[in-house]
């Protein structure tokens, strides 16, 4: 399961159409880790936001993006 998610996550980062990513889901279930993780595999730098639920929701509506759970 972990290398699947990374797996997904890199091939967003290899999309020329990518958009920016807004990872949610349920507690407890590893999001910060994947990110920290694909960070440290695949970026020198990276920037960490938690940001609440309710705001994700309202920012990706401004931004017209499509939200993809994984």
């Amino acid at each position: 399961m972990e290398r699947m998610a990374v797996e997904q996550l890199v091939a967003w980062k290899e999309s020329p159409y990518r958009k920016p990513l807004m990872l949610k889901g349920v507690r407890q279930v590893g999001k910060t880790w994947l990110l920290k993780e694909f960070g440290r595999r695949c970026y020198d730098n990276i920037a960490y936001f938690n940001i609440p639920l309710f705001m994700v929701d309202q920012t990706a509506r401004i931004m017209g993006l499509a939200l993809k759970k994984i």
